[in-house]
């Protein structure tokens, strides 16, 4: 069973390997004076738009999307923060777990997993799967590590990205240390999660799990691996 020795961070943190400048390339913000849509020209939704009103992704309630894009999301260097009249509905990931969800014991010897105690819906915005960002060389040296001690889990997530300009990007996400209640998240291959990268103030992406389908309460939650 994995182990519950962790540090509990909210958004990912810097790890082995990388450094502080990989957090200084911050996007450039919109700016807005009204509400944020794709309507009202805004520079952060030039893909389209993100989110529905009451913030489900869109590419996952639209049935004419083909592929669900990575996500940028409007950030602190955006001026729509004090241009929307309410909140602006292009920032969702950001915000955080706002749905009550409870780690517990698998009884089929996964080990722990993670479950919802309210009903989702397609689309939503469950957790992001947080941790540690580390380098290529760090996520080597503790794959050896972990080839060495069987009784250890894996928790490196690594996200493999094509960008309009068509540049090849990787990122690697370790929960090992440093985590949120993503890092108990178990694999599916009929899951109902998706991963997503979602940007937000700076360049490095957060890896966002939204819901495929809905979702009953007192269901586990779980993507495909």
């Amino acid at each position: 069973m994995a182990s519950l020795a962790f540090t509990y961070v909210t958004t990912n943190v810097i790890g082995p390997g990388t450094s502080e400048e990989q957090f200084e390339e911050i996007l450039y913000g919109c700016d807005c004076s009204k509400e944020c849509s794709t309507e009202s020209g805004c520079s952060c939704l030039s893909f389209g738009q993100n989110y529905d009103s009451i913030g489900r992704l869109v590419a996952l309630i639209d049935k004419s999307a083909n592929a669900v894009p990575s996500v940028i999301e409007c950030g602190k260097s955006c001026s729509c923060k004090k241009a929307c009249s309410v909140k602006c509905t292009n920032r969702v990931a950001q915000n955080g777990i706002n749905v009550p969800l409870e780690v517990f014991a698998t009884s089929d010897a996964r080990g722990y997993g993670l479950k919802t105690l309210h009903p989702l819906i397609k689309g939503q915005f469950v957790c992001e799967y947080a941790g540690e960002i580390i380098s290529y060389e760090a996520a080597e040296s503790l794959l050896r590590n972990l080839d060495a001690d069987l009784s250890k889990s894996n928790y490196i997530f690594n996200l493999k990205e094509i960008l309009h300009n068509g540049e090849k990007i990787q990122t690697l996400v370790d929960a090992t240390r440093k985590a949120n209640l993503g890092r108990f998240i178990n694999h599916s291959c009929q899951p109902n999660l998706c991963v997503v990268p979602v940007r937000y103030d700076f360049i490095v992406p957060h890896l966002g799990l939204f819901c495929t389908r809905d979702v009953q309460a007192g269901e586990e939650l779980c993507y495909d691996y």
